[in-house]
């Protein structure tokens, strides 16, 4: 059983009101506390840091961000067959629940990645991750970290697009509104491709490279 902190302080100063109502009635024989007495024990101090980091942004997109917008992406299709037209919608409460779940993540995720100090990819390939080849314009991950510290509230803006795209798609869930859900799909692709367009494969170009980010010769 935890024993809250403020207890002590407490407990310490409902024992010192009668004592110190003894001291002010007439005739009290009652003392003041004697001068040096032990002091009353204080709330521990809670720790400085704020946020615990242990994963990257790369990491948070291959593991939490990618698999959540595939299924709001994939939960609303038209396929067309030998057959004729295959519509993919959700149908049940629980096709419906795992939108929602997943679109609850997709907007917690937009928070995780502006936490301060979060890194763009890990010193080190991630074990058993096969990555796609990067294309030609694609920037290293160095270069990213580059252009979003250069600009927090520019990072955190175009974040800002995967919350209102996954808030959508929970409505859209909470109603059952198939057109709703669609539609989400296309304002969370948007907001994707505005993010990856400005940081990982920018119209303007790679940014400067630090002296001591450039490669040594071998």
């Amino acid at each position: 059983m935890r024993t809250s902190s403020w207890i002590v302080p407490v407990l310490a100063a409902l024992i010192a009101v009668p004592d110190l109502a003894a001291a002010q009635t007439p005739g009290s024989t009652a003392k003041p506390a004697a001068v040096g007495a032990a002091p009353v024990a204080q709330p521990r101090s809670t720790p400085t840091s704020r946020y615990v980091i242990t994963g990257t942004i790369k990491e948070l997109m291959h593991g939490v961000i990618d698999p959540s917008a595939d299924t709001i992406w994939d939960s609303v299709s038209f396929d067309i067959t030998a057959a004729g037209v295959v519509e993919t919608v959700p149908r049940t409460n629980e096709d419906w629940y795992a939108v929602r779940r997943h679109a609850l993540i997709l907007a917690e995720s937009a928070n995780l990645l502006r936490v301060p100090g979060r890194k763009v990819a890990p010193a080190t390939p991630i074990p058993s991750l096969v990555d796609e080849p990067p294309a030609p314009e694609d920037l290293p991950p160095e270069q990213i970290q580059i252009l979003i510290d250069r600009d927090r509230t520019k990072f955190a803006r175009l974040s800002q697009g995967l919350i209102d795209a996954a808030v959508l798609a929970i409505r859209a869930a909470d109603a059952k509104n198939v057109d709703q859900l669609s539609e989400a799909g296309d304002l969370l692709d948007r907001a994707c491709e505005a993010c990856h367009s400005e940081y990982w494969y920018p119209k303007g170009g790679a940014p400067a490279v630090l002296p001591s980010m450039r490669r040594k010769p071998q």
